[in-house]
């Protein structure tokens, strides 16, 4: 006969530190999305004054998600462009570029 102990208590505290240690994993490897993202628009803006890439910047997590967002008032009109300017699109070109890397690392963070 096999006689099996289990320790819950010890096993939802190992189960809760395990919990934990991916958590702190993963949400390390959105911060290193995120300033790939954000250097990636800095240099795919294009360079006037430097306004606009001095106003790119890296947010806070909040529920798993980073927002990267050029700050200025006048970022949307290059991202897009306007009637009279063609866009000049650095932001979502800077996200998409980073897209695959972000996920490889997520996928292997959860992974341990």
């Amino acid at each position: 006969m096999l006689d099996v102990k289990i320790d819950i208590e010890q096993a939802l505290k190992d189960l809760a530190d395990y919990e934990k240690s991916v958590e702190n994993r993963v949400v390390q490897e959105i911060r290193v999305t995120g300033q790939a993202v954000r250097n990636d628009a800095v240099k795919f803006a294009p360079i006037i004054t430097g306004f606009l890439r001095g106003g790119i910047q890296v947010g806070q997590i909040v529920n798993y998600a980073l927002y990267v967002n050029a700050f200025t008032e006048y970022s949307k009109y290059v991202e897009f462009g306007t009637s009279r300017s063609k866009a000049q699109p650095f932001m979502n070109p800077a996200a998409e570029s980073n897209r695959a890397d972000h996920l490889r690392r997520i996928k292997k963070a959860v992974k341990g």
